[in-house]
């Protein structure tokens, strides 16, 4: 977790009634380490209980073994740039070697933005999946189509 130092409390210049409402808002620095000692400890906790069945967070001996938080472990893993394997797998192409022999024989893949995987280069996440520029369909969709894996739905499927 992530500790910051409140400066509000100390730093308000006002008297009275308002200095009574900022210290009524903003504890003192021993309490709020407490409560956020608390938290912790409670969101641990959680964490222990959510992902016990998945990832072992105890040894044999009971102790805890300190694992990655799993939510923002899988977000970094999402929001990396992709190199050519890993846009090969979202694709849903279990051959990453056959989906770069696609993008060397296709001229459309190529400038769809695909040859810096050739090159060993990634794509960035936005990239892969915005729809900048005017754009209707992202980088992913117009590949996926472009290889004949279906048709992207656009809009609102609501």
């Amino acid at each position: 977790m992530q500790r910051f130092t409140d400066s509000i409390r100390a730093g308000a210049a006002v008297d009275g009634r308002a200095r009574q409402k900022v210290e009524s808002l903003y504890p003192r620095r021993e309490v709020m380490e407490r409560l956020v000692d608390e938290d912790e400890r409670r969101f641990q906790e959680a964490v222990e209980r959510a992902i016990k069945d998945f990832i072992p967070v105890r040894d044999p001996g009971g102790n805890p073994i300190k694992v990655p938080e799993p939510v923002s472990w899988v977000a970094q893993l999402y929001l990396k740039d992709l190199d050519l394997e890993e846009v090969a797998f979202e694709l849903g192409v279990a051959d990453p070697k056959e989906f770069e022999s696609q993008i060397r024989a296709s001229r459309e893949l190529q400038n769809l933005g695909l040859a810096p995987l050739l090159r060993g280069d990634s794509l960035s996440r936005e990239l892969w999946q915005g729809q900048e520029g005017g754009v209707s369909r992202s980088l992913y969709q117009r590949t996926a189509l472009s290889i004949g894996l279906g048709t992207p739905i656009l809009g609102d499927i609501n």
